[in-house]
């Protein structure tokens, strides 16, 4: 299996972000040998009704099934104050099935906004936990935060002695088309590759850095910006010789 794959997928001239109350995870995955649980906890004193989308790297409409029975495109439910929702994908299909997700508070008065909304999801974190199982070895667990998107993030990258990095890249807006500007720089600051990503609305890409011939064998930092500065959401995983992987989580530059 492909780096790209186990990455799982989380990124105009005008600068726009997605609506305030609407936040991503750039990664879901199920079936393969691989199963997520999604974890949402709100941290305020009043219950959260929320709304959770799924969609494919084109952006398309993506079924999951979970173990509580339920099997759709889109989940609403509610955190209870001070409280937690877990929700499992069973991971016992053959094939793998993989995507990102958007989430958006309904108390806000409606999906697209609302004057009783914050940043990102108002009073709402969480975090998307996959794992692959290889039979006959340990399972490998890594986790994809609950995004609010920035115009730019950095991270480490490590191309070297056989580790790779990988990362997914998510474009949030529904009409908007965005070009991703890949910029790696050495460990003394050098620009030693660049590559571009162009994103259709809601699409997504995973990508092997080790595919830029420029980064095989280097390590440093590697910054993925919007040209056009709009917001974009970023996942980074790091894999080892041995099959191992780890979360690379990129910082926000903005």
């Amino acid at each position: 299996m492909k780096h790209a794959i186990l990455l799982l997928c989380g990124l105009s001239v005008f600068a726009i972000t997605p609506p305030p109350n609407a936040a991503f995870f750039s990664q879901i995955v199920d079936g393969g040998y691989w199963k997520s649980k999604i974890i949402l906890r709100n941290t305020t004193t009043t219950s959260k009704r929320f709304r959770l989308e799924f969609r494919d790297a084109e952006g398309r409409q993506l079924p999951f099934t979970f173990t509580d029975g339920r099997s759709n495109w889109y989940i609403e439910d509610t955190v209870f104050s001070l409280g937690t929702f877990i929700l499992d994908t069973p991971g016992i299909d053959s094939l793998t099935k993989q995507g990102w997700g958007r989430i958006s508070t309904i108390d806000c008065g409606s999906f697209d906004g609302g004057t009783n909304c914050g940043a990102g999801v108002f009073g709402l974190t969480g975090t998307l936990l996959f794992q692959h199982t290889t039979p006959g070895r340990p399972p490998f667990e890594a986790t994809v935060p609950l995004d609010n998107n920035a115009e730019s993030f950095s991270m480490p990258f490590d191309n070297t002695q056989g580790y790779v990095t990988s990362i997914a890249v998510l474009n949030p807006f529904a009409t908007t088309g965005q070009r991703i500007r890949l910029t790696f720089r050495d460990l003394n600051g050098g620009v030693v590759a660049q590559s571009f990503i162009d994103l259709g609305p809601r699409k997504q890409q995973a990508l092997e850095t080790t595919k830029i011939k420029e980064a095989i064998d280097k390590r440093g930092t590697l910054t993925i910006s919007s040209d056009s500065g709009s917001s974009i959401v970023v996942l980074g995983l790091l894999f080892n010789p041995a099959g191992a992987f780890s979360t690379m989580l990129p910082f926000s530059d903005n």
